[in-house]
């Protein structure tokens, strides 16, 4: 109790977490609703609200995802068929990630060549979204806009070594 009294006035002077930012500590994650003396309670996305002892605060690794701003990393890993033309497909997706409004360009997104292996070649794509809340939904339309410019130029998305769209046609 004692401990959490101190943890919770040093949290109030020192200020490193603020309501509305969105923290992780240990296996709890979720956006802080209220601060208080011995606890902070957090929301977390499946809609529960966890209650966070303050001593937590100082004894476990927090991360505070929006403290100095919301901007979130995205990361997508996807795996073509290696019979598509490399350079077509990285310019494709360099194109689409470019041009999507909802994507920052400072910093640039980057589109990199993970690995060549087992008939596919692995891209990795990273790009910045500015609220951390909107990241999930970002991350569904540009893969939805990938799908959907791949089918338009015949290239071919694998996943585990199956081909979804030879899975997919009749």
């Amino acid at each position: 109790l004692v401990s959490n009294l101190v943890a919770g006035l040093m949290i109030t002077m020192e200020r490193p977490i603020r309501i509305g930012d969105r923290i992780e500590v240990g296996v709890h994650s979720g956006i802080i609703k209220e601060i208080g003396v011995r606890s902070i309670q957090i929301y977390t996305p499946n809609g529960s609200y966890v209650m966070i002892p303050n001593n937590d605060l100082l004894s476990q690794h927090v991360v505070n995802w929006t403290l100095n701003n919301a901007h979130s990393r995205i990361e997508i890993q996807l795996i073509v068929d290696a019979l598509n033309d490399l350079h077509q497909t990285k310019q494709t997706l360099v194109n689409l990630l470019k041009e999507h409004t909802l994507i920052l360009q400072n910093p640039e997104p980057l589109v990199l060549i993970k690995d060549m292996a087992n008939g596919g070649i692995e891209f990795t794509c990273y790009f910045w979204c500015e609220n951390i809340s909107q990241s999930m939904l970002i991350k569904s339309k540009v893969l939805e806009n990938i799908y959907d410019e791949f089918q338009k130029l015949s290239i071919t998305i694998r996943d585990n070594n199956i081909n979804i769209n030879q899975v997919m046609k009749p």
